[in-house]
């Protein structure tokens, strides 16, 4: 098995197991280095089950692969990913309804999830003078 082959099929799992990430995937051949974007911020830097998933994953890729090497990033990173080879995410649509902006986040057929809800003002204001 090939190191991409085997990061994509990792990379599903890792998405398939924690319903809220989004994970874009590209490979530096300069550098020999595989990039994983893993948002949002706050799974990629408190959760513990995903840091240990993380952990086991570069474990066993660098075992396997090496001189090659994966690393994880998040858009707090310097590094970017200027043009994925693939991309796991759930799709995000938004309602807007008296003044509250709600998005959701489809999980499956029917089923979705309210990730995000905020106050939207619409007031024009005008200064006095």
């Amino acid at each position: 098995m090939n190191s991409k082959i085997y990061l994509k099929n990792r990379l599903t799992e890792l998405y398939n197991k924690f319903a809220n990430l989004s994970i874009k995937y590209q490979y530096d051949s300069y550098t020999e280095k595989h990039i994983v974007e893993v948002l949002p911020f706050s799974e990629y830097d408190t959760n513990e089950d995903y840091l240990n998933f993380e952990s086991e994953l570069s474990f066993e890729f660098d075992n396997m692969f090496f001189p090659e090497s994966v690393m994880f990033i998040s858009e707090e990173s310097l590094t970017k990913i200027t043009n994925p080879e693939f991309i796991l995410e759930k799709q995000i649509f938004s309602i807007e309804n008296h003044n509250i902006k709600h998005t959701f986040r489809i999980e499956k057929e029917d089923k979705y999830t309210c990730v995000e809800y905020t106050y939207v003002d619409k007031t024009n204001y005008c200064l006095a003078a």
